[in-house]
């Protein structure tokens, strides 16, 4: 018969297991010292990832705002809640930075190595693999991380085996300074078909891209209109809920989506983090709330611009024969203007 104490950590080992946001509360608090901040896109997250684990979903794209905790649910925690589940769960996780990718397999490898995750799940790391670039359990279990532009070749996510065992990770693939580069963004949509997509033991290891929106034609958009030839379940958490807007009015070129209804009221996705009193700082650059807020980025041809990104592109393609010893632009605003009579505008200059 198991004591008081023995059914105490029992029932927390089973509610770990069991509830992927329990899971996340409990480590944040260990790893913090401090309790986690729950909001109800907390739970919708949560409960999409638990298909992913039960095999509901193989190819996830979850759209977020910055900030609201993505990387702590979807990367940080799912790996070791994933090793918990599976000793053998096998994770590849990318980001557009080498050092945040070795952070977040850092931060889950000390997670596995803490006292409380041992005391549930006892199992050891290989001494020959454990560094926070690729680290191994004594089950054959792990990580390994880099950047999406980084060496992906040599390891493959998951296992030929049916059930959960582990997953590819892409957390922000592309950082929001480098929205704007279509050298960058295209290089990390084509090298997602060309090198990432074939890190799969086999077809039905899911793939998850966790990220907020930078760009029409980022990697979310790519996968969402068709890049991989895939079909895709998306869930579009923007900053401000509107249900009277449905999801194919929103996002009709979508052709390869399976939207995932979060179910949330009207309203701020997040009282705490976002609520009315910074409605106006929030929006005050609107393609930066548009795209990374919103998760709704518009065609640079839409947005009414002087110069759109066609002409943009034709002029960096433009060959330029003579030599050039300065480049003038000017730019004139048209405003209303009110007309003085010229009697009355010489005698304003008199007085002047």
């Amino acid at each position: 018969m198991r004591t008081t104490a023995e059914q105490r950590d029992f029932a927390r080992r089973l509610e770990c297991e069991e509830d992927g946001l329990y899971f996340s509360r409990y480590f944040f608090k260990q790893r913090m010292g401090s309790k986690m901040i729950v909001a109800p896109h907390h739970r919708i997250i949560d409960e999409t990832l638990q298909r992913v684990i039960d095999g509901e979903i193989s190819r996830l794209v979850i759209n977020v705002p910055p900030g609201y905790t993505k990387t702590e649910l979807a990367t940080i925690n799912l790996m070791g809640r994933g090793l918990a589940l599976n000793h053998r769960a096998r994770f590849m996780h990318l980001s557009y930075s080498h050092n945040l990718a070795l952070l977040n397999s850092s931060t889950t490898r000390n997670m596995v190595k803490s006292q409380a995750y041992q005391f549930l799940w006892p199992m050891s790391l290989r001494d020959d693999a454990d560094s926070k670039t690729m680290w191994w359990t004594e089950h054959g279990g792990g990580v390994y991380a880099s950047s999406a532009a980084g060496q992906v070749t040599g390891f493959r996510a998951g296992h030929m085996e049916s059930g959960w065992q582990g997953a590819l990770i892409i957390d922000d693939p592309v950082k929001p300074d480098d929205a704007h580069s279509e050298t960058v963004r295209n290089g990390v949509n084509n090298r997602f078909n060309e090198t990432i997509k074939s890190r799969l033991a086999i077809e039905t290891t899911p793939i998850i891209v966790i990220m907020q929106r930078i760009h029409y034609h980022d990697l979310s958009g790519y996968l969402l209109r068709g890049g991989s030839g895939e079909r895709w379940h998306h869930l579009c958490l923007p900053v401000t809920i509107n249900n009277a807007v449905s999801y194919e009015t929103l996002f009709p070129e979508h052709t390869h989506a399976i939207p995932i209804a979060h179910g949330l009221p009207d309203g701020w996705l997040w009282p705490f983090k976002h609520n009315e009193s910074h409605r106006i700082s929030l929006f005050s650059h609107r393609r930066t709330a548009e795209a990374q807020y919103m998760q709704r980025p518009r065609k640079f041809n839409e947005e009414g611009a002087l110069w759109n990104e066609q002409m943009i592109a034709a002029s960096h393609a433009m060959t330029i024969s003579q030599e050039l010893t300065r480049t003038a632009v000017a730019m004139v605003t048209i405003m209303n203007v009110t007309r003085i009579p010229i009697r009355q505008r010489k005698i304003s200059n008199a007085r002047k």
